[in-house]
């Protein structure tokens, strides 16, 4: 149950810190405003084991002869 906390406090703080940055620096790392919501509900955090979207059911597969884009780290 404590973890539980912990980790929807890092969250929290994270999403704090993502609304605070301007756009120009989220446009920086790649993701906008209304991006963030998704961004920290699927980012790692501490005691997080398989990282986000460990499955990546939501992302398309990349094709043949692509690579997929790398992932930002929280």
């Amino acid at each position: 149950m404590v973890a539980l906390v912990v980790r929807w406090h890092r969250r929290n703080e994270l999403y704090r810190e993502m609304v605070d940055l301007d756009d120009r620096v989220l446009a920086d790392i790649g993701i906008s405003r209304f991006d963030i919501p998704h961004f920290v509900r699927h980012a790692p955090v501490d005691g997080d084991v398989a990282g986000p979207n460990a499955s990546n059911e939501d992302e398309p597969a990349p094709r043949d002869g692509e690579e997929s884009e790398p992932r930002l780290a929280a």
